[in-house]
């Protein structure tokens, strides 16, 4: 086990393991850059991020002054380059390239876990501490593995055992077993999650580490200002006389299906309400593509946009919707990304325990609608009064942050500063 200590005086050497890099819509991406951005400009820290670029643009070595290590994903993409170039040659790379042989060895986990398993090994003496990430998972189970070289801390900003989409392909639920959560975190010095992932989390057998847990909210409490980008389509094309509702976001067929979303517009149709769908649909495609074509449609479908043309349109939106998940394990971050916003936000349940509840319940220009109740036109008179009484409104940022400070950069960053200080030493 590790027994050094660091004087924080000099300046901690700090990696972070996360799955995506910076210009991915990801709403965990966009929290694990705000934080790295929070620590490099507040305190004196070394940051390094391991991660996967998912475009030519994040290959790069630095951004905003966050060292970016790109290795372990080189190494793989060299391997798929010369496997497609081999064609049924293929198995030649094995001798091309000796180090594919490992990939074929370790067939339990793809072939960057192992790329990025041989950089660590390599390089864990460079820091002080790790900071693993989810989900996807692998970043825990990277991060438990050299443990006994370095102190670790999990940021779960999602669920894991418990985590409500078992079956996500994008996901490497296997990782994903109680058994598996447990046995990583007892590898962890600390573990930084949220009170509505803790809930469960604390009434499983994976309390045996409910000592290490430090409860933070999503730090996403952010003044958001427009960007000075003259290609932001979508928001040019808002047709003024129309009262603009936007869903930003991902939709899934299971546990947050857009269905009574979409039965509301229908019924709005007459009206001057269009609702914009900003996102990855998933698959949701087909449905989404049905009330798109009906004839007379209200709703536009413009696809996945950038983070900062997201929060362009989330700025120029009348009125932003958001879905609620069929599961209360987890805090859609959405939600505070449209509470910072300060615009009028029309909130759907699905259950009685969303966790939505209680943040809406501080929220001034707000009403919710529970999707289980009937479609009643009483429920679309009081839709149709609230974005005709509030279209236009705005309630300051100085009003949101006190009224959520616990959801702000600056109270997260720095009790997130504290627990680092604390492993380090």
């Amino acid at each position: 086990m590790w027994t050094f200590c660091v004087d924080m005086k000099t300046c901690p050497r700090i990696l972070f393991l996360h799955d995506n890099l910076f210009l991915t819509p990801d709403a965990n991406v966009k929290i694990v850059f705000r934080l790295i951005q929070y620590l490099l400009d507040h305190y004196n820290v070394d940051i390094s991020l391991m991660g996967r670029a998912t475009s030519t643009e994040e290959y790069v070595g630095e951004y905003q002054g966050c060292r970016l290590i790109h290795e372990p994903h080189i190494r793989v993409n060299e391997s798929m380059r010369l496997k497609k170039k081999l064609g049924r040659w293929n198995i030649l790379r094995y001798i091309l390239m000796p180090r594919t042989i490992s990939y074929h060895i370790h067939k339990d986990v793809e072939p960057y876990v192992v790329e990025a398993r041989k950089w660590l090994k390599k390089h864990i003496g460079e820091y002080d501490v790790v900071i693993a990430t989810c989900s996807p998972y692998y970043p825990l189970l990277l991060a438990s593995e050299i443990s006994e070289h370095c102190p670790v801390i999990f940021y779960k900003i999602d669920p894991v055992a418990t985590f409500p989409i078992p079956n996500n392909p994008n996901q490497d639920t296997y990782l994903a077993t109680m058994d598996r959560e447990i046995s990583f975190d007892s590898c962890a010095s600390k573990i930084i999650t949220t009170d509505v992932i803790f809930k469960y989390y604390n009434q499983l057998p994976t309390r045996v580490n409910a000592d290490k847990v430090v409860l933070l909210n999503y730090p996403n409490i952010v003044e958001r200002k427009l960007s000075t980008d003259a290609d932001c389509a979508i928001v040019t094309s808002f047709d003024k006389t129309k009262i603009n509702m936007c869903f930003i976001g991902t939709f899934y067929q299971d546990i947050r299906n857009p269905q009574f979303l979409l039965n509301l517009m229908q019924q709005l149709q007459n009206t001057n309400m269009v609702l914009h769908i900003i996102g990855n649909i998933g698959n949701c495609g087909a449905l989404i593509k049905e009330y798109t074509s009906a004839d007379n449609s209200n709703i536009v479908y413009h696809g996945v946009v950038s983070p900062i043309m997201a929060d362009d349109i989330m700025l120029q939106a009348d009125i932003l919707v958001h879905v609620g998940n069929a599961s209360d394990a987890y805090m859609p971050s959405k939600m505070l990304d449209y509470i910072s916003s300060g615009k009028p936000i029309l909130n759907l349940c699905k259950i009685p325990s969303c966790p939505t509840l209680p943040l809406m319940a501080r929220y001034p220009l707000g009403l919710t609608v529970y999707e289980y109740d009937e479609l009643t036109e009483n429920i679309i008179s009081k839709v149709v009064k609230f974005c005709d009484d509030n279209t236009g409104k705005q309630i300051p940022f100085t009003m949101i942050s006190e009224l959520y400070y616990d959801s702000t950069i600056e109270y997260v960053g720095q009790k997130f500063y504290e627990v680092i200080e604390s492993v380090i030493k």
